[in-house]
């Protein structure tokens, strides 16, 4: 077993998932939910949450660039990279 790291926990974002120390954090040997699935329900909720709330904030940009005569076509096709050399 490696050593847990003292405090490591105190620069803790809460994504444990994307943490390569877990092994090595006290907070997250603690919380119960990363170990009895709870969490992965919380971040499957997180993520669908997050994905209707881009569609719903895209469908409004849309409107509102119709509402405002802005043609966003142009914006469709991915840019060329420039030089500045």
């Amino acid at each position: 077993m490696e050593k847990i790291i003292p405090g490591i926990y105190l620069y803790c974002n809460r994504w444990c998932e994307m943490c390569p120390f877990t092994v090595r954090c006290e907070a997250f040997g603690a919380d119960k939910s990363f170990h009895n699935g709870e969490h992965d329900e919380k971040m499957k909720q997180f993520w669908q949450d997050l994905e209707s709330g881009i569609a719903e904030n895209e469908e409004r940009i849309v409107a509102l660039a119709a509402e405002k005569g802005i043609s966003l076509s142009e914006f469709d096709e991915p840019t060329q990279k420039k030089d500045f050399d």
